[in-house]
């Protein structure tokens, strides 16, 4: 009946989360729709048959179990589990949100799973698909994993720790700008993990550990002196993988005078820029030995893929204490060895040597074991001078090329990653090839900025004209007042009005637009009621067109009816809905952009011979009818941009 669990420890004991087979979905359905105490008597039953063979010996309070990301039902189990199931307390049926995709033209299960970073089999478990046949119009279900945002969180903090990225959490729960709240319940779209049946047997629990970015299961039960084994079944799981904030019961070690049962691999994240030829020659292994190891059938892999490495030789080793004073270090985005050895005082090979690395790679969450006073050797000298060098020689802007990470470009020119993300107002880690990034702050004193005035409210204003006057979004406005659409004005009133000055940003080439993300930058460049210069990209024609209404992109309409002759003319003699690469200049930027030329809806400009208003849509703009983000548009903004080839 339940596929595996989680555990949520609690001040007296825990609660655990279990989660039913995928082909219990007609189950889950029965029991939400209707009252009957033979389902919930089934759930109970099978529910407490798993506790007591999964985790006997642990003290639990409450099971919630799940389908997929949706919540069904929450049992408490006020009598231990070793109650009677018919007599054990009510369940609670939960009503849950859930995310659902519904398949369009052109997609398929890969084009899906790339759109939500999972993998194709999480999409094929979570909807009980047999192949990888769908049709256009089927709605699917994507596994999610809710989350609460707390004080303090960001779009990029939660992406980052539940290994994922913002543009990924923003398409899933529809958010069209990167503002969260404290209490905002958010879905993360997840990979399910698959269990097996593990051999039931009574486990004594010594204690509990939560899972911390960058910790692994390898290093988690060295850390309490028992093996993987161990810690996978005393916990259920089958494979290697956890996720951060799971909590794991630790069992009692056998034997404290033996050594934990070393792992026969050790896990790798795929990093940007990646490929199996260069993980293997890495880890002094090969290509087939690492696909034979994770079952891969060719050589692509993905970002964030995690991989078994077979080299026993390449394992981080437990540091060996000596008579060192030794401390510990947690990796943060942009840290390096040498930058870390510095802080203190040591030495890049003491670190390593000391935590068994084999290469100057480090990753954002791993602990390091930090020896004290080691002497300064000369290849520590090198690393020193070798980053002076690369600040020498660093360029302002640099173009991505194929297989560039943020990683490897900051270790090339000394930079961190986090100070590239910076100069770059970056939000994620992902990059395209030929994108331009600034690479000294000098280049980077344009920064986009946003300051205040004040508007005295006259006779005849409202909320709509001032919006247009100032050329900001009316919901903007709104909210930066603390009105709604259905607030009055008065005559003397005063409001705060935001001005947003948009740095012009650096471009692949001349014939190429600037990538002005929609939301924060390119609605303020092009507000209503301003007229913009847009040239066709393949062709080189040009017309004039206005930004007459639209919130999620510019609806714009053609200036004149001369221009109106020649958009006809570019879309090859009469109007379509095709999405064609377009550049826009307006108010001193050119901006990348997509457009189609089809009339439909408002009209606001006569006599132009357009009987209506056409779109055009730029980085991360969305649809009117559903909030979703259009990758056709998105694909043309790209070509515009010069980051992919048309």
């Amino acid at each position: 009946m339940f596929q595996h669990h989680r555990l949520e420890q609690t001040e007296d004991g825990y609660n655990v989360i279990l989660y039913l087979e995928p082909n219990q979905t007609e189950f889950a359905k029965e029991l939400g729709s209707k009252d009957d105490p033979a389902l919930e008597t089934d759930l109970k039953k099978g529910a407490i048959h798993y506790l007591r063979t999964k985790v006997p010996n642990l003290r639990v309070n409450v099971v919630k179990v799940m389908l997929g990301s949706m919540i069904i039902a929450s049992i408490p189990l006020t009598q231990g589990m070793f109650a009677n199931p018919v007599e054990a307390s009510s369940i609670t049926k939960v009503e849950s949100q859930n995310l659902t995709y519904t398949i369009e033209s052109g997609d398929t299960l890969f084009s899906i799973a790339q759109k939500y970073d999972i993998d194709v089999d999480d999409i094929k478990a979570a909807n009980n698909l047999p192949g990888n046949t769908i049709k256009a119009g089927q709605s699917l279900t994507i596994p999610t994993a809710p989350y609460t945002v707390k004080a303090g969180d960001t779009l990029y903090r939660i992406a980052r720790d539940h290994q994922t990225n913002v543009d990924v959490i923003m398409k899933a729960n529809l958010l069209h700008e990167p503002t969260i709240f404290a209490g905002q319940t958010l879905l993360i779209p997840t990979s399910i993990q698959k269990e097996e049946e593990a051999a039931p047997g009574p486990v004594l629990v010594d204690t509990s550990h939560t899972v911390e970015a960058g910790e692994t299961l390898y290093g988690i039960a060295n850390q309490y002196g028992i093996s993987v084994d161990q810690l996978k079944h005393t916990n259920g799981l089958s494979t290697n993988t956890i996720v951060i904030g799971q909590t794991l019961a630790i069992p009692k070690a056998q034997d404290t005078n033996s050594p934990a049962q070393p792992a026969q691999t050790v896990n790798y994240t795929v990093q940007a820029g990646d490929s199996l030829s260069l993980i293997a020659k890495k880890f002094g292994t090969t290509v087939d030995q690492i696909k034979q190891a994770n079952g891969l059938s060719s050589d692509f892999i993905r970002v964030g893929q995690e991989l078994s490495i077979p080299d026993p030789e390449t394992q981080v080793k437990q540091p060996v204490l000596t008579d060192e004073e030794l401390d510990t270090y947690t990796v943060k985005s942009g840290d390096t060895l040498i930058g870390i050895a510095s802080f203190h005082n040591t030495t890049v090979d003491a670190i390593k040597e000391a935590n068994g690395l084999t290469s100057d790679t480090i990753r954002a969450g791993q602990i390091l074991t930090i020896p004290d006073n080691a002497p300064v050797t000369e290849s520590d000298t090198q690393h020193t001078q070798t980053e002076a060098d690369q600040a020498a020689n660093r360029p302002a802007i640099y173009t991505v090329q194929s297989g560039d990470s943020l990683s490897s470009i900051g270790n090339r020119f000394g930079l961190s990653v986090s100070e590239l993300m910076s100069m770059n107002h970056l939000t994620n880690d992902t990059l395209y090839i030929g994108q331009t990034l600034r690479l000294d702050e000098t280049a980077a004193t344009t920064q986009n900025r946003i300051s205040y005035q004040t508007h005295t409210v006259e006779a005849g204003d409202n909320i709509w004209a001032l919006s247009k006057e100032y050329g900001i979004p009316q919901a903007e406005l709104l909210r930066a007042n603390n009105l709604t659409t259905q607030s009055a004005l008065s005559i003397g009133q005063e409001l705060r009005i935001p001005v947003h000055e948009i740095a012009v940003q650096p471009t692949v080439s001349e014939k190429h637009g600037e990538f002005l993300d929609w939301w924060t930058e390119a609605q303020y460049v092009f507000p209503i009621d301003s007229t913009a210069k847009v040239t066709d990209f393949a062709t080189g024609k040009s017309f004039y067109v206005t930004r007459t209404i639209g919130a999620n992109h510019a609806d714009v309409e053609p200036a004149t009816a001369n221009d109106t002759a020649i958009i006809k003319e570019v879309w090859g003699g009469s109007f379509s809905w095709e999405e064609r690469a377009v550049l826009v200049e307006v108010n001193g930027h050119k901006i990348a952009g997509s457009m189609t030329s089809m009339p439909h809806d408002i009209q606001y400009i006569k006599d132009n011979h357009f009987n209506g208003h056409t779109d055009i849509h730029f980085k991360n703009s969305t649809r009117h009818k559903d909030g979703q983000i259009n990758p056709r548009h998105q694909e043309q903004i790209q070509i515009a941009a010069g980051l992919i080839q048309s």
